[in-house]
């Protein structure tokens, strides 16, 4: 996890760590205590932002993180679930057990290291269920009580979905890098760990993890894991990969590419990085909706349309 080693932040302590996973496990959650978003489908998702109130904000270049705080101390919790020390000042509430869901990201002006806090699922020891608009307000109000040398920490900032919301999305967080927008429904509770079919993502890169060794394109890409692979292609006649160093690993490692080009018969796909923490690939019903995504290809613009009640292009053909 660079992100956290270059802010300066060092692995928890034994009886901290497990203060905080059982802060984590007595709240019913488990892993990483909170749910990911899916990539945004025209058919599928535009009527869904048309008829439920939706918060939208950027999706920062950055590291997503739960920050976890027990009577042994505060730590942040990454998706390999690697846990790191937070020596976090704040109310003496926040010992009895919380959970927050973060982005950690560089300020790209400054080089000051951000917490930006948009989600709470567990506060003084009790379970957080009120709408979207409830956090939020909540959030707003703690995160100016708390403090880290290492780490500045804010409430992230979201607007309420509305037609103009592309314009306005763009005004904040104006001094991070982001790579798309995410949108969460104003009434359900907390995401729990796994997939969150309702909170959504829009990108300007996809990108997918896949299990790579040296080969061809049918033998060495593949994706999902012991129980459930499928190689690249199966999905598309014509796989082209581009930016693998070659020769490729021996033995089978994850690796990050993005996808440059999808349509009906063809893949094109870019090699990003390993990612030595990543134990399975992306499973295959994960790669076969990131690829309808991918090829519809939805703007912010086409959002904004939807809400406005203006016809939104036709519906690409799932793969």
């Amino acid at each position: 996890m660079d992100d956290v080693k270059c802010a300066g932040l060092t692995a928890a302590a034994p009886d901290v760590m497990d203060a905080a996973l059982a802060v984590v496990r007595d709240s019913g959650r488990s892993g990483f205590p909170f749910g990911m978003p899916v990539s945004i489908e025209r058919e599928r998702h535009l009527p869904l932002l048309r008829a439920r109130q939706y918060w939208i904000t950027p999706k920062v270049s950055g590291t997503r993180v739960a920050i976890v705080c027990s009577s042994r101390g505060a730590v942040l919790v990454d998706r390999a679930r690697e846990t790191f020390a937070l020596p976090l000042k704040g109310p003496a509430f926040l010992a009895k057990g919380t959970i927050m869901d973060a982005e950690l990201a560089q300020e790209q002006a400054t080089g000051q290291w951000h917490l930006l806090v948009f989600d709470v699922a567990l506060l003084a020891g009790k379970l957080v269920e009120d709408h979207l608009g409830k956090r939020l307000e909540a959030l707003s109000k703690l995160c100016p009580l708390m403090s880290c040398p290492q780490v500045a920490i804010v409430a992230k900032p979201m607007i309420p979905v509305a037609p103009g919301c592309a314009h306005a999305v763009a005004a904040l967080l104006p001094s991070f890098a982001n790579d798309g927008v995410i949108f969460t429904p104003e009434a359900e509770g907390p995401s729990k760990n796994g997939m969150a079919p309702y909170i959504l993502k829009l990108k300007r890169v996809h990108t997918l993890d896949m299990q790579w060794t040296d080969g061809p394109p049918d033998e060495c890409m593949w994706f999902g894991d012991a129980a459930d692979m499928v190689s690249a292609r199966s999905l598309r006649p014509e796989v082209v990969m581009e930016g693998v160093p070659v020769p490729g690993p021996s033995t089978p490692v994850v690796a990050e590419v993005a996808i440059v080009h999808v349509d009906r018969t063809r893949l094109h796909l870019k090699f990003v990085c390993t990612r030595p923490k990543k134990v399975y690939a992306n499973n295959a019903l994960c790669v076969i909706r990131t690829l309808v995504s991918a090829q519809d290809a939805v703007t912010l613009e086409e959002v904004d349309a939807a809400l406005e009640g203006e016809e939104a292009p036709p519906a690409s053909s799932a793969p």
